[in-house]
Parts: structure tokens; C-alpha cells; sequence
């Protein structure tokens, strides 16, 4: 940890000084070499420099809170940062309440879906709900960060030379900024027919049909469908709403933030003014990223464990699992395959680019290739899709299957490391130059004496690894107890009687029933955690899992668990009105027990594991 804080002090002095520096050579430069021709436009270029003095500044500001240092008020902590934070926070939340929560000021209840020429947004004369509910929880994750509001003000801070940062500013920021969400209502069941009696259940959903954000103007669509399986004796109907397609209407993404920046910092006279502007949102965003996560990544946790250890089908976000099926029925390469390929790649994240090489979404598309791959899928026209997740893991799955060959003369029950084309198809599909030479054989005989070689057979070992793994489905968390008493969602506390959300979903079962780990993973927390009692938290690297009120906790702290295994029983333990077990899931991560945060990106555990 000492070390970590010290390469991000000198980052932090590295960044802070290559802007003192770089100002001074340009003064220097205009007024020794340039000052008669660029007198005209010295203005233009004054702001530019301020500019990039600023970009600057926030990426020292980056790095600093990579650290014990916040960059709130200064580069050095100060006692009125948790406090400043604090009105950051307060002007994003997700929870509406006395003050302003701009995040949850404008979320519509309307009749139905929205599509190309037919648009929500700015339409305001809905049921305003007040509160992000998408099952999907993509309304979560296009919103307003309060890092995102600091890094904006920060950088006004440094343009115009001014000594603090008003709270006017905040608060217009924050307003300017927030999202406009628009939702439908929907009714999905759960039916299990035994010889013993039968059970159902319905509930409402509410779907994210449009969202208006600085990540983009984006459309969702939903196709509703009915799914039945055999769960020993019974058999199990699900009818769900499971997403179809995804539309991004604006040619840039980031078309209004750019602009709102634009005309908040007065870039109108800068030279090259297009490229400047797209530097500008760049570095704002990524500095406001690393404000909103102050925390340290929870990859030590899992980083000494094969990737076979954690992973499981468990990892898959829920509503990308019927792309997989698809692209599988399409392309003949396994669901399994592909994720572990995509998870390797991109963790799920449809919006990642890669700086570097441009590269873009679940799959990595290559920008120069990717929109004949979006037509050849029928996608167009191809920009409306290119950050559609369904487009991204179908041209993935074209891709790889492409590089295969004949995807159905793989054994893919064998070893997979002894058969060539795979090897040879994810080193290509990676943009490796070497890909028609390398074997498993090639790869561990040339590890020791070329770095380069060693690190395509830890790429290539993290990739097979994932698809081990992910070959084992999500397990039911309390087997043969398929009840739920109380659904994710806002409901009445049992205990207090106050209205308050629910956090995961709670399955009564006799104390002492066994409670098995739904995923794989590594135990983040085994012990007493407040009202959830005796307390589990397992992390796979996209989720975490939460198990409360246990009776006793089988495993212990760092253990690697695989799904199906047991790490406790059932119980009544901490704030619970009788025996049962409270399951929760995050996507991102929690720092159990030490955060409880209201606006955690807590999900519905129906979306991770159905009963069985």
C-alpha cells in the first residue's frame, strides 16, 4: 500500500509539474518566436493554455485519490473535503428526500416504449416516480456521478482562476447535468407445478425505455418471453421481459456534454476548437471517475486465483444471456466460450474504448471493420447500433467464429489448450501479430526467455480459465426452498414499519438449512455485520454476493468457493422477524461490511439465479 501512495504522489507532482513546465515553454515560445504573428490571437491561445493547465490539474487530481489525499480543497486532504463531498452527494443521490436528488428528478412513468422518430425526452407531463427502477438497472449506471459534478467544477475552478469552488456552481452543474429517465410498467411470473402442490407468484417491473444523460440519448426495447424447465419432480414457467434491442440517437454520444462544456468554459476562440473540446470531456469524465471511486478495487481479493476458480455462469450480467444463446445458435461457438472471450476483453462493459487502439464495447470491435460487421448482422443503419450490446456480442461471436474456422469440428469438451485453432483464434482475435505460429507447446516452451510470449500465455490461460469456469451455471442459494417472502423492491420493514427499500430477496427455510454459495468467487467477509447478523459477502469480479442472518458461516475470509458449495445455514440472526436468508447482489463490487451505501448498484438477485 505504501508504494501504491507513493507512485501516486509522483504521478500526482509528474502531472502538476508537466503543467507548470509545458505553460512556461509556451509563454517563452510565443514571446521570443511568435510574438508579433500570434499577437492577434493571443487570446485564444492564453485559454488554450489554461486549458491544458487544467487537464492537468485533474489528472493529479486522479491520482490523489488513488491515495489518502482527496483533491477536494487542495492536493493535501483537508477536514472540509468529507464535508464538500457530502453537498456532492446530497445533489446526486438516487434517493429523493428533502433536498434536491437530481438523479431521481425527472424518472416518467409512460404508457409505452419509445422509438426512432418517436421520442420522450424533454416531455415532463408524467407520473414522476421519483426513483431509478429499472429492472436492468441501466438507469444506475447512466447516472449523474457526483465526482463527474466536482471534476466539471474543478476545472471551471482552475480556467477562470478562482480561489474556491461556489456552491451555486454545484448545484447548477448538477441540475444541468442530471439524466431524464422514462420507464414502463410490466407484470412477470414464477410458477412451479410439483406433485406435491404448486406454487406462483406474479410482480410488477418497471422498464427503462429512454434515457436522456451526458453518456448518450439512448432507447430500449423488451420482447416478453416464456421459458419452463424440470427442477426434479417440478416444473418450473418463468415469463419475464428480457431486452431486445438498444439505440443510441445521437451521432456523438457525448454531443451535449461536449456542448454544455463548451459554453461553460467559453472554448469558442481556441484553435483546433473540436479537438480541444473532446479532450476536455475526455479528462473531465475520467478525473470525475476517479473521484466518485475513492476506494481501492477489490482485484487483490481474486488476483491469486486461477480465473477457473472464480468464474462461473453466474458472472454473466442476466440480460446479455439470451445474446449468447443467440450468437450461439448463429455461429455454432459456445455461450460459455464467448463470455469467457468477452469477459476477458471488456468485463461486460458495452460503453469501454479502448484509447489506445479504438476498440469499443463487450466484444472489442475494431473501428475500422466494425460497421460492415453491424450490417452484415442486419443492424442498420450501423451508428444507431454501435453501442447496441445485443450488435456487440453478435459481431464478437462472428468474429471469433470466423477465426475458428468450422467452430463444429472443435471438441469443445476436451482441452481446449491442445487444439490449435483455439489458441491460434483468441491470439488473433486479440490483434497479436505472431497468432499463426503459436501452439500451447510454442507458448510454454518460449515463456521463460521472451516476456512478450509469457504475457499472451497469462492472456491466453485467463481466457481458458474463464470458460472452465463459466461452464457451471448459478446455483439456487438455499436448495429445495424456492419460496420468496419478500421481493427486491420497496416494501413496509418487517421490524421498524417504515416504508424502505429491499435490498435482494429474502427465502424462508427451518434454521440450520444448508446455505450454498450461488456463484464462484472469493470470500470478501465471513463474520457479524450489524442488522444483517451473521454475514457472508463473496466477489467474483463482477458481483458480489451477499448471504445475512446465517445461524453459522462455514468459510472463512479469502477462501475460494466454487457454486454449490456450503458456507453457512439458514438462521435468524440480527434484525429478522424468523428464520430465513437474506440474499443480496451488487454489480461493481461492495466493500463489505465497511459500506452500506443507499445508492450501491444493488440488483435484483432474480436476474442472477432463478429458484431450481
Amino acid at each position: 500500500m505504501r508504494e501504491a501512495e507513493d507512485r501516486a504522489r509522483e504521478y500526482a507532482d509528474r502531472a502538476l509539474a508537466a503543467g507548470k513546465a509545458a505553460g512556461r515553454r509556451i509563454g517563452s515560445f510565443l514571446l521570443k518566436k511568435l510574438a508579433v504573428l500570434l499577437l492577434p490571437f493571443l487570446p485564444w491561445v492564453l485559454v488554450g493554455a489554461a486549458v491544458f493547465l487544467g487537464v492537468a490539474v485533474l489528472v493529479a487530481g486522479v491520482y490523489s485519490t488513488m491515495s489518502p489525499q482527496s483533491y477536494m480543497t487542495g492536493v493535501v486532504s483537508s477536514p472540509q473535503d468529507k464535508v464538500i463531498k457530502a453537498k456532492y452527494e446530497r445533489l446526486t443521490s438516487t434517493v429523493w428526500g428533502e433536498g434536491p436528488a437530481w438523479n431521481a428528478a425527472d424518472t416518467y412513468l409512460v404508457p409505452e416504449e419509445s422509438f426512432r422518430r418517436f421520442r420522450y425526452y424533454p416531455q415532463t407531463g408524467f407520473e414522476n416516480m421519483h426513483a431509478l427502477k429499472d429492472k436492468y438497472r441501466h438507469d444506475f449506471d447512466l447516472r449523474l456521478r457526483w465526482g463527474t459534478v466536482h471534476a466539471v467544477c474543478l476545472y471551471w475552478q482552475y480556467i477562470f482562476n478562482k480561489q474556491e469552488i461556489p456552491d451555486w456552481l454545484r448545484e447548477k452543474v448538477a441540475k444541468d447535468l442530471h439524466p431524464h429517465f422514462y420507464y414502463i410498467k410490466r407484470t412477470e411470473s414464477y410458477s412451479v407445478s410439483c406433485p406435491k402442490g404448486s406454487h406462483s407468484e406474479t410482480r410488477d417491473v418497471y422498464l427503462l425505455v429512454e434515457a436522456h444523460t451526458i453518456y448518450g440519448w439512448y432507447q430500449y426495447h423488451y420482447e416478453e418471453v416464456t421459458e419452463t424447465h424440470r427442477s426434479g419432480e417440478c416444473t418450473v414457467t418463468t415469463r419475464t421481459w428480457q431486452l431486445k434491442d438498444t439505440i443510441q440517437l445521437w451521432p456523438d454520444r457525448y454531443q451535449w456534454i461536449k456542448r454544455y462544456l463548451k459554453n461553460l468554459y467559453k472554448l469558442d476562440g481556441i484553435l483546433d476548437k473540436e479537438k480541444q473540446i473532446e479532450q476536455t470531456r475526455y479528462w473531465v469524465m475520467e478525473a470525475g471517475e476517479g473521484f466518485t471511486q475513492q476506494k481501492e478495487w477489490l482485484q487483490w481479493l481474486i488476483s491469486d486465483y486461477g480465473a477457473e476458480t472464480i468464474a462461473s455462469g453466474a458472472m454473466v450480467p442476466p440480460e446479455y444471456v439470451p445474446f449468447l444463446k443467440e450468437a450461439f445458435e448463429k455461429f455454432g461457438v459456445p455461450a460459455w466460450f464467448l463470455a469467457a472471450l468477452f469477459q476477458s476483453e471488456s468485463s461486460w462493459d458495452p460503453m469501454a474504448v479502448n484509447t489506445r487502439t479504438g476498440c469499443f464495447g463487450i466484444s472489442q470491435q475494431h473501428p475500422d471493420y466494425w460497421r460492415e460487421r453491424w450490417i452484415k448482422l442486419g443492424f442498420e443503419p450501423p451508428e444507431l447500433y454501435q453501442w447496441n450490446p445485443r450488435a456487440q456480442i453478435l459481431a464478437g461471436a462472428l468474429v471469433i467464429a470466423d477465426y475458428l474456422g468450422d467452430p463444429e469440428q472443435i471438441d469443445w469438451n476436451g482441452d481446449l489448450r491442445k487444439d490449435d485453432r483455439v489458441i491460434r483464434a483468441i491470439a488473433r482475435y486479440k490483434g497479436w501479430a505472431n497468432w499463426p505460429q503459436l501452439t500451447w507447446e510454442y507458448l510454454e516452451a518460449n515463456t521463460g526467455i521472451d516476456k512478450d510470449i509469457a504475457e499472451e500465455k497469462r492472456q491466453i490461460e485467463i481466457v481458458l480459465g474463464y470458460a472452465e469456469g463459466m461452464q457451471v451455471g448459478a446455483v439456487w442459494p438455499v436448495p429445495g426452498y424456492r419460496k420468496i417472502s419478500s421481493h427486491f423492491g420497496w416494501r413496509t420493514h418487517p421490524i421498524t414499519g417504515k416504508w424502505k427499500f429491499h435490498y435482494g430477496i429474502d427465502i424462508p427455510a427451518p434454521e440450520g438449512t444448508p446455505v450454498v454459495s450461488v456463484s464462484g468467487g472469493a470470500v470478501v467477509f465471513a463474520g457479524w455485520w450489524g442488522g444483517y447478523g451473521n454475514t457472508v459477502c463473496i466477489y467474483d469480479g463482477v458481483h458480489m454476493y451477499l448471504y445475512a442472518h446465517l445461524s453459522r458461516i462455514d468459510v472463512s475470509e479469502k477462501q475460494a468457493v466454487r457454486p454449490g458449495d456450503r458456507i453457512g445455514a439458514v438462521g435468524n440472526t440480527g434484525d429478522s422477524d424468523g428464520p430465513h436468508l437474506h440474499f443480496g447482489v451488487t454489480e461493481g463490487g461492495l466493500m463489505c461490511p465497511y459500506r452500506d451505501d443507499p445508492d450501491a448498484h444493488w440488483i435484483d438477485p432474480l436476474l442472477v439465479v432463478q429458484p431450481q
